[in-house]
């Protein structure tokens, strides 16, 4: 895998270009939007602002004051008014309900046995080939890789809203080798799908960046456009099913 980051301005006066007009201007753009166009622009990946630090101790301040004016603002509670079988069943049912939610999430990111007992990084590498062969098919039936906002890879599942989407392109999406989940998003219409790595800390040394050339289609792929004069639909239904 290479781990080749040109791609990923890192400083200011780095030019970028506007994923709206296409038109080119030095990061970072006065009041963030395009020069050109004038809608906002996102930082570029890996961004990190010189005064990044001091915003976020600002933020932890703001919020510490906060929390200490909020408590001293909140009623006392009334023991008593605990006993009372209404309010026990309340809580009781609010308890039952944050469990549930917990027990879901926790299902839906359990690490199956078949994946613990794979190598980190062919478990990992092999996902990353899946995922890219899914996109490169996303973007044959829609025309475009899709973005941050179609929902990332959730798009793969789920049509984000194109009408010349033919999938689900994947049965589901799973964390890296690794226990992290893979960043993906589309950069001036290139897609971006990388794993942190070992370290499991994006933008590292060891980040695994799916090289452009691996977003390709499956040879039986066929495009939603042909399959209307065909009875089967090869590799719908034949993607492979990781993460079981």
């Amino acid at each position: 895998m290479s781990t080749h980051k040109s791609f990923f301005p890192v400083k200011d006066g780095v030019v970028c270009r506007c994923p709206y007009c296409a038109a080119e201007f030095a990061w970072p753009p006065e009041k963030m939007a395009c020069p050109k166009c004038g809608r906002t622009v996102r930082p570029p990946w890996g961004y990190s602002s010189a005064d990044k630090s001091a915003k976020r101790e600002a933020l932890k301040r703001i919020r510490r004051e906060t929390e200490s004016a909020s408590a001293k603002l909140q009623p006392v509670f009334d023991a008593k008014a605990l006993r009372k079988p209404s309010i026990l069943f309340f809580i009781l049912a609010v308890m039952m309900a944050v469990g549930m939610v917990l027990l879901q999430t926790s299902q839906k990111n359990r690490v199956s046995p078949e994946r613990r007992k794979q190598n980190k990084l062919m478990l990992t590498i092999n996902d990353l080939e899946v995922y890219a062969a899914a996109l490169a098919h996303y973007k044959i039936d829609t025309g475009e890789y899709p973005s941050y906002s179609d929902g990332g890879l959730l798009s793969l599942i789920s049509n984000p809203g194109k009408s010349k989407w033919n999938g689900p392109y994947i049965s589901n999406i799973c964390r890296d080798g690794w226990g992290r989940p893979y960043f993906y998003d589309r950069t001036n219409g290139i897609p971006v799908l990388i794993s942190a790595g070992p370290d499991r800390t994006y933008n590292t040394s060891d980040d695994l960046i799916t090289p452009l050339e691996m977003f390709k289609a499956h040879p039986n792929f066929v495009p939603a456009a042909e399959q209307s004069n065909r009875t089967a639909r090869p590799l719908h239904d034949i993607r492979v099913k990781i993460g079981r």
